[in-house]
C-alpha cells in the first residue's frame, strides 16, 4: 500500500479491499517517486503537485459537462430542436460574459477569452428568465440577487468546450 508523506495528496479507493493512490496521478514507476526509511513519497514540489491535481479535477469536471446538454434539452438524444435550444443557452452565457462585444484572441493556434464582465440581469416576466433558472439548476450559473445571474466556472468550461475556447474569469 502506498503512503505519500511528502504532499499528503493521498486518496483511498475500494470498500472491501482499500487501496491507496496518489490523487495527483503519480504512478509507481515515476522517477521522482522515492522510497526511504520514513515511507514513500515523491520529490515534486507542492506547487507542481497542486497544478497536477487542478488539471485532473478540471478533466473530471469536463467529462461531466456532456450530461448538462441532456438536462438542458429535456431529451435523451440530440435533435435539431434540442440543438437550437442549447444554442439559446450558449448565447445567454456568451452575453453574460461579454463575448458578443469582445472577440476571443488566438495564441499558438488556440482561442482564449478573458471575460471583462460576468453578470446578466432579468426579471420574472422576461422570456429569458426560465432559461437562467434552468442554468442555475444545472450549476452552470448562480443567482446572486433577484433577477441577477453570474456564470460559474463550470458554465465557462461548458461553453468553452462547445466553442473550442479557453475562457478565464476577469480578475
Amino acid at each position: 500500500m502506498r503512503h505519500c508523506d511528502t504532499c499528503g495528496f493521498l486518496g483511498i479507493s475500494g470498500y472491501e479491499y482499500p487501496e491507496s493512490y496518489c490523487k495527483c496521478g503519480i504512478q509507481d514507476d515515476d522517477p521522482k517517486l522515492s522510497e526511504d526509511a520514513e515511507g514513500t513519497g515523491c520529490t515534486y514540489n507542492l506547487r507542481t503537485l497542486r497544478k497536477m491535481l487542478e488539471k485532473i479535477e478540471e478533466a473530471e469536471e469536463i467529462s461531466m459537462l456532456g450530461y448538462n446538454d441532456y438536462i438542458l434539452m429535456n431529451s435523451s438524444e440530440y435533435t435539431e430542436e434540442g440543438e437550437k435550444e442549447l444554442e439559446v443557452y450558449r448565447k445567454l452565457i456568451r452575453h453574460a460574459l461579454g463575448m458578443d462585444h469582445k472577440k476571443p484572441y488566438v495564441r499558438h493556434g488556440r482561442k482564449f477569452y478573458k471575460a471583462y464582465r460576468n453578470y446578466f440581469t432579468t426579471h420574472e416576466k422576461a422570456h429569458d428568465y426560465p432559461y437562467w433558472e434552468k442554468l442555475t439548476l444545472c450549476g452552470l450559473a448562480e443567482r446572486f440577487k433577484t433577477g441577477c445571474y453570474a456564470v460559474t466556472k463550470t458554465g465557462m468550461l461548458w461553453l468553452g468546450q462547445h466553442d473550442g475556447i479557453s475562457i478565464r474569469e476577469k480578475e
